[in-house]
Parts: structure tokens; sequence; C-alpha cells
């Protein structure tokens, strides 16, 4: 894979890194159900040795951090590496990542990938290093990876082993091949027309999954549900038809304290938008585990 000379740097920030992390890892819990990170645009043809990268640039670099950050929690610990992916992708220089916050940048190996995940941070001219972005991701992963300390040693080994096992052969996307003719024009029809999804067009859609997994039918009973909820959401757009937050905020961590009953919130709020779809989803989940029924959830969001 190239990656042409207009794409932008590594720009995702730690909220974009862990709401990945935190989607894998769900579906990792979910009985391994399998993780779809939508599709991936390259325009070449086959007989091309590499192809250019057009769409999903941050997912494929993103995955390589994950991946690699938990390469490194597996050699810190000593747990067993089965997986002989990692080991063509890190080991060659494997002794010198003993140490788990170890810099790439350090072990003078892959310097043109540390040079391309370098980038400054949004305040200030301050380079966020891969280091930093591989702590944050060995944080997170350990919380959820690592067990107690009275847990056996290879209950945590089998546990991580699962989870690269589900990202290496359970989590999917779509690849769309271009003809290699205007990939430039391609990158600039694609990311200027893009609106990004708001929370609550994120909640609607998680509704429409609710009655989807309860086998309504979307043609009539599920239909009815989604038109409700789009009545319930109109007090919190403005006369500009943009989404109040402010107002949806105040409204959310009420609702989230009442119903949730957790005052220590969890959820970062660098991506406001994500940050509010969580809270609200949590509700939803809880009142779902009180009573299945949409119509309950619905009545109580109403």
């Amino acid at each position: 894979i190239n990656i042409p000379i207009f794409q932008r740097d590594y720009v995702w920030n730690y909220e974009l890194i862990n709401n990945l992390v935190d989607s894998l890892y769900e579906d990792f819990k979910n009985h391994n159900k399998s993780s779809y990170l939508n599709n991936i645009i390259m325009c070449g043809s086959s007989g091309e040795a590499r192809w250019q990268i057009i769409d999903g640039q941050q997912r494929i670099f993103t995955l390589l951090l994950i991946l690699f950050s938990l390469f490194k929690i597996t050699r810190y610990y000593d747990y067993k590496l089965e997986h002989k992916i990692l080991e063509l992708l890190f080991s060659h220089t494997e002794n010198q990542y003993k140490n788990i916050y170890t810099n790439l940048l350090e072990t003078n190996v892959y310097g043109e990938f540390s040079k391309i995940i370098e980038y400054p941070s949004e305040k200030g001219s301050q380079l966020k290093t891969i280091k930093c972005i591989v702590r944050n991701i060995i944080d997170n992963l350990t919380k959820k990876l690592i067990l107690e300390k009275d847990e056996e040693k290879n209950n945590n080994s089998l546990n991580i082993s699962n989870f690269i096992d589900h990202i290496l052969c359970n989590t999917y996307v779509s690849l769309t091949i271009l003809p290699n003719s205007m990939p430039g024009k391609i990158f600039e029809n694609i990311n200027k027309s893009g609106k990004t999804l708001d929370s609550l067009d994120l909640l609607r859609n998680y509704i429409y999954t609710m009655c989807v997994n309860n086998k309504l039918d979307m043609n009539t009973i599920g239909k009815s549900y989604i038109e409700k909820y789009n009545k319930i959401i109109e007090h919190f757009f403005d006369n500009n038809n943009k989404v109040n937050y402010k107002k949806l905020e105040n409204f959310t961590l009420v609702l989230y304290k009442r119903e949730v009953k957790l005052n220590n919130i969890e959820f970062t709020k660098s991506n406001k938008s994500v940050y509010m779809f969580n809270l609200l989803k949590k509700i939803l989940d809880t009142w779902f585990k009180q009573n299945s029924r949409i119509d309950y959830i619905l009545d109580n969001f109403l």
C-alpha cells in the first residue's frame, strides 16, 4: 500500500482511537460477534505492485498501532505469542520491546512509519509521538484484557490471544478498487461533501438495530418506532436544524444519573457527538435489561 502525497498525516486523537478499541472489544465480548470497519478505497490495478490508499488510512494505521500495543503487552508480561503475523510485523527487534513504553523512534526501526505517526497536537506545536499514542492504547487494553493479579497468568495470555484472533480473523472491511487515473480527484470528492453523523443520528441507528434484533417488521412496526423517535428528537434541534448540544447534554446527564445511577461518567468529552451517544446508549441498555420491549424503551425516552 502506497500513501499518496495528498493524504493527511495520522490525525486521529485519543478519543477516536479508543472508540475503535472499545468497539472491537465490545464485539469480541459479545460472543465473538464479527467487527466491521466500513469501506476501504484504493486506486490501482491488479498488475501494479502497490495500490494507493484513498480512504481508510486512519483506520489501517490505528489497527497497526493496536496490534503493536498487543505485541508489546505479550512481550512485557512474557505471554506466549502464537500469532505469526505479529511476529512478522514486529519481532525482529523484540528484545528492545521489553520495556512496555519504548518508543519506536528509539529503536531505529520503522523510521518511515514513525515519521508519519508524529503529528502536531491540537493545542500548540508539540509533537504527539507514537510513544504517547501507544501508551494510551496499552493502558486501555490492559484494563480490558489483564485480569486481577490473583488470576493465573495463563488466563491473561489466553484472553489476549483470543482478542488478537478477533482482530486478525474476525474483523472485516469491504474493499473498493478504483482505476488509477485521478486518485487526487477521487479523494477530493469523498472528503469535501461528507457530513459527520451527530449523536442523535447514531442513536437512531442503534434503535433501528434493536428493532431488527427483535425481528420487528421494519415496514410497519419498526418504521413506526423510528418515526416516533424522530418526533422525540425534534426538541433538540434549533431553527437552523443543528443539534443544540447544550440542551441535549443537560437532558442526557440528568437522565443518565437518574436511570443508570452512576456519577463517575467514564466517557471523555473530546468528541461530543460520540460522548453523548455513549451516554444515551447506556441509558437505553439499562432500560432494555429491565424490559426488552422496544415500546417500553421509547415510551421511557419520550
